[in-house]
């Protein structure tokens, strides 16, 4: 099932539903139409797929996964057998063309015109067409999938296992100076905006969702639980899931204000 959420009332409003087993993610609205990786079957590849708001003339484009909207065009990444590559095509699935392919690519962001990529232990560069490609840095830490998490003033923003003491860490990285430095200790990121670094961190049996103001380094608690499986920052308002109330319903998908404000459960499910 794919909803949409009214923010101000909080009343969700089914969208679509599949009878068989499909699992919608990554969710971008552009002109209209919802755009997202479905996985149709559980294990199956993964897909971009379309749909109008209104849950009508749904669509697979292609398979891929990231998926990533910039200046009109969807961009992706799709394996292969032998490599990875980002591709890009029109907003109907037209027009697909390759832009650049690597043994691994873990996770991209696009920033001013340029695509900036994960592998297996660094970070590089390349133009929206595919040119210049060139290397960043060095990760330092296998969980490249999930190290870096968002591009912004300048900076990139990336987690980072601190070995010494025992915790992952957020690092930045400025494209200017060329120079490291850490952020925030004992804390994951998840995302960049409006002058604020979102994360979450662990402590004393609990997990918090805070946001840290870049200028001051001031952090704000958002909401705290006694485990947070995800958070998906969109606009003003954070997407997290917690543990639900009962096993059978072992998940909770609520919304929250960034101010902390307007906590409101969503649904309650059952997640493997």
């Amino acid at each position: 099932k794919l909803y949409r959420v009214n923010t101000k009332t909080k009343k969700k409003q089914l969208i679509l539903y599949k009878k068989s087993w499909w699992d919608f993610n990554n969710i971008t609205v552009y002109k209209g139409y919802i755009y997202c990786i479905a996985e149709r079957d559980a294990g199956d590849d993964t897909y971009i797929y379309r749909v109008k708001t209104d849950g009508t003339n749904g669509k697979l484009l292609g398979k891929g996964e990231n998926l990533v909207l910039y200046g009109g065009k969807l961009y992706y990444k799709c394996d292969t057998d032998k490599n990875k590559a980002i591709y890009r095509m029109n907003l109907d699935g037209s027009g697909k063309k390759l832009i650049k392919s690597a043994t691994s690519i873990y996770s991209f962001e696009i920033y001013k015109s340029n695509i900036y990529y994960s592998t297996l232990y660094n970070i590089y560069k390349v133009d929206i067409n595919g040119k210049n490609n060139k290397r960043l840095f060095y990760l330092l830490d296998e969980e490249s999938d999930k190290a870096m998490f968002s591009i912004y003033g300048g900076n990139i923003y990336y987690n980072r296992y601190d070995y010494n003491e025992g915790v992952t860490s957020i690092y930045k990285y400025n494209l200017s100076s060329k120079k490291f430095s850490k952020v925030i200790s004992n804390a994951s990121g998840f995302d960049v905006s409006n002058g604020y670094i979102y994360y979450t961190t662990s402590s004393e049996n609990k997990e918090s969702i805070y946001r840290s103001k870049i200028s001051t380094g001031k952090k704000y608690l958002i909401t705290k639980k006694s485990y947070i499986y995800s958070a998906h920052l969109e606009g003003d308002y954070i997407l997290y899931k917690s543990p639900g109330p009962t096993q059978h319903e072992n998940t909770r998908l609520s919304i929250i204000k960034c101010n902390g404000k307007e906590n409101t459960k969503l649904a309650d499910f059952f997640a493997s």
